[in-house]
């Protein structure tokens, strides 16, 4: 967990503007041969999501799926949110959009907050955003 806003998040006593973070990330990504595929989760950036966006959408190796929130959650809800995504996201094959909107459902009706997601698509090569069956709170 850490600070983000419009311009960026705090990386322990570091700034990163999203461009850096997102080039920081794909530099680290593609460190081994064969750079494999991956998702980000920033929370408490509402502000900051266009830009978070953008950043990534510029880099060569982009994360397939990007959550966030709608509006920004408290700690405990971006905690709880957190967890969740990470639990129950590797039974489920990366390309699955369907079951990956599932997830995103499923954690959207414990009421912790409105998580949503961009998603690369390789054809129209940008993200395309879901917010959810039930949208922002």
């Amino acid at each position: 967990m850490t600070n983000a806003n419009v311009t960026g998040v705090q990386v322990g006593s570091s700034f990163l503007d999203w461009p850096a973070l997102a080039h920081s990330i794909e530099d680290a990504s593609c460190s081994s041969e064969a750079p494999l595929p991956y998702m980000v989760f920033v929370s408490g950036c509402s502000h900051g999501r266009p830009k978070l966006e953008d950043a990534f959408g510029e880099i060569t190796h982009r994360p397939i799926y990007i959550f966030t929130f709608a509006t920004k959650p408290s700690w405990q809800d971006a905690a709880h949110v957190s967890s969740l995504v990470y639990r129950f996201l590797p039974e489920v094959a990366i390309h699955e959009k369907g079951k990956v909107k599932e997830i995103i459902d499923n954690i959207g009706r414990l009421g912790f907050g409105s998580l949503v997601y961009f998603r690369w698509d390789e054809d129209k090569e940008c993200y395309k955003h879901y917010e959810g069956e039930t949208g922002p709170a």
